[in-house]
């Protein structure tokens, strides 16, 4: 009663709140009645208690917020470091960006280059070839230890005497160099290389002029002497100069690679039989070409319209 008699004067007297020591007393005596009444209670009520609960609670709340406060500066420190290196990611991805674009605009350039380097070593190695035929079908061992003399003779016998102003002039002449023919395999081909452009033209005409040729009993035939990959290209037309053949149509298989057909005074050259066959037949429209793409090498039919 004394301090709430207290109290009320301060109130009343300064007219501000009441003081926290008198505040304080007013508890300690209020729990001093309490603790006389119940004295079970009184470990719970203490104000000392609470105040150790409520420093322990304060000191765990600092040390909390100094380790928090402690993390986040190792964590931004970190993250700083990151966005370093994520710029100087970003800086090189920059460089190596701009020497991609540099490398692909050279690579076109060495693509484009090594086509034309292609195309001008094969020209080269058939230049080289041009004074070369192809002959197959002579016996194998025929030509003995000296492969040049038997060719001089060979083209005098399968062509006769008559043929020729002068006997040929024959350089080199030697078998193909794949292994030997087992028993019952035919033989392999011959290459002969002519001193002579102009003698090699004339015995590549001889051949088609009097067609079948037989040299002591086997059937030979002559080719000119091209590059695999150009004889794979000229193998292409193959079936097409048959069709155009029976059909009775003019043709020529130009070097390196290129049909020439003569329909109704026209020229129409096909370098690519694949593609252009299809538009030769709308030119030409009382013919038709058809085209097989099944497996294999592309097989073109060539006829009249019904």
């Amino acid at each position: 009663m004394t301090s709430m008699s207290k109290y009320k004067t301060r109130k009343t007297g300064q007219g501000t709140g009441p003081d926290t020591t008198d505040c304080v007393a007013s508890m300690d005596s209020c729990a001093s009645m309490d603790s006389c009444k119940n004295p079970s209670s009184t470990e719970v009520t203490q104000p000392s208690d609470i105040r150790k609960l409520l420093n322990n609670i304060h000191s765990e709340v600092c040390a909390s917020r100094t380790e928090i406060l402690s993390e986040l500066k190792t964590r931004k420190s970190t993250l700083q470091a990151h966005e370093v290196k994520l710029q100087e990611v970003g800086d090189s991805l920059t460089d190596v960006d701009a020497c991609v674009v540099t490398l692909e605009s050279l690579c076109s350039d060495l693509v484009q280059d090594n086509a034309k380097m292609k195309l001008k070593l094969e020209d080269l190695e058939n230049r080289s070839r041009r004074n070369n035929i192809r002959v197959i079908g002579i016996p194998e061992r025929e030509e003995g230890p000296h492969p040049t003399m038997f060719v001089e003779t060979f083209l005098l016998e399968v062509f006769g005497n008559d043929s020729f102003a002068k006997p040929p002039v024959v350089d080199r002449a030697h078998r193909s160099l794949a292994p030997p023919p087992k028993q019952n395999q035919p033989p392999r081909p011959m290459i002969v290389r002519l001193h002579h452009f102009q003698t090699k033209e004339h015995i590549l005409r001889l051949s088609r002029e009097k067609g079948q040729l037989f040299f002591r009993g086997a059937k030979v035939h002559f080719y000119p002497e091209f590059s695999a990959e150009l004889a794979k290209k000229r193998a292409a037309f193959i079936r097409f100069k048959g069709k155009l053949r029976k059909a009775g149509m003019e043709f020529a298989l130009l070097h390196p690679a290129r049909l020439q057909v003569v329909h109704d005074g026209t020229n129409t050259s096909l370098t690519r039989p694949r593609k252009l066959l299809l538009s030769f037949s709308r030119r030409y429209r009382n013919h038709r070409v058809t085209e097989d793409m099944t497996s294999g090498p592309p097989r073109c039919f060539f006829g009249y319209r019904r």
